[in-house]
């Protein structure tokens, strides 16, 4: 029984504790360009990615 215990411990310990987004939450990068942002209403939607310039954007970072 307490290696039972001790096995679900160490895997609680060891999974990754996951946040939901909240809204209104952006992220940047460092050369200033928006990757998402999130919109500006009161109901949870998800992000808004900006794919246009991604692969050009990966090669400028």
């Amino acid at each position: 029984m307490t290696k039972i215990a001790l096995l679900l411990y160490c895997l609680i310990l060891t999974t990754d504790v996951s946040f939901g987004c909240l809204n209104g939450e952006t992220k940047m990068l460092k050369n200033g360009y928006y990757i998402y942002e999130d919109r500006d209403d009161d109901i949870p939607r998800g992000h808004i990615f900006y794919v246009d310039n991604f692969l050009k954007l990966l090669r400028d970072v």
